[in-house]
């Protein structure tokens, strides 16, 4: 169980988790988890960290220097914390509240059924997912996979750098942007808005059902519209529907 120990003026007050308590007759020894610290020749006062109507006993301390509150709580990893129902830190220096795990070194996990497991990333709000390293996740059912990615709403951002938000929205090329409804920025540093639109290499695409598959291509406004992979670099739509640009493979 945890306990809070306040040493004298030469330490500060630390909330550890101890081992086993023992009695010999004449002192009460207790025995911590992290057997590097020892009040030898020191005097120290020790006390419950929770008050007996607050202790649920279910509070698991791992970790050197980890913290737990609530209920069903875990923390697991060094220097970690816990708090809520259920919510776990596995991850070193990791947080975790609510219902949410944290796996990565330094992340943080909030909201309900979150996980943080990339080295530095953050999860927020309902079901999302932060993979990737110093990536983010937010919103409900979001997933960011890919290192140093942002995703949004209900969104999945795979690719490196990349940026997704709106609902069902995908950004998988590295440094690419995905956004609105059912959008998907697949190639490298491309944009794609609107509903349903798609972009490649380089490209640009916005509106409804709009396409912009050739490398540099750029399709604007309208619905419907596509350029066509290919030999259509540089390619250009604006405004219109049902227009379409093909290229020779």
């Amino acid at each position: 169980f945890p306990v809070t120990i306040l040493y004298s003026s030469l330490y500060p007050s630390v909330v550890l988790s101890v081992s086993s308590v023992t009695f010999d007759g004449t002192n009460t020894i207790v025995s911590l988890n992290d057997t590097s610290i020892s009040t030898f020749g020191d005097n120290a006062i020790m006390s419950d960290t929770y008050l007996p109507n607050l202790w649920g006993g279910d509070q698991v301390f791992g970790g050197h220097n980890a913290n737990a509150f609530g209920a069903r709580t875990y923390a697991i990893g060094d220097g970690s914390m816990s708090k809520g129902t259920g919510s776990a830190s596995i991850g070193s220096f990791s947080s975790a509240e609510g219902l949410s795990n944290s796996y990565g070194p330094y992340s943080h996990a909030e909201g309900k059924s979150t996980y943080s497991y990339g080295v530095g990333s953050h999860s927020e709000g309902q079901s999302t997912n932060a993979i990737g390293v110093a990536s983010h996740a937010e919103g409900s059912f979001s997933t960011a996979s890919g290192d140093y990615s942002h995703s949004e709403g209900s969104s999945t951002a795979s690719g490196i750098f990349s940026h997704a938000q709106g609902d069902s929205s995908t950004a998988s090329g590295q440094y690419s942007h995905a956004q609105n409804k059912g959008t998907e920025a697949y190639g490298s540093s491309s944009h794609a808005g609107g509903v349903g639109s798609k972009s490649g290499e380089l490209a640009f695409s916005h509106g409804e059902l709009n396409y912009a598959h050739g490398d540099w291509s750029t399709v604007i406004g309208g619905k419907m519209n596509t350029v066509q992979s290919g030999v259509t670099s540089g390619s250009t739509i604006i405004g219109s529907a049902y227009s379409s640009i093909s290229g020779v493979s």
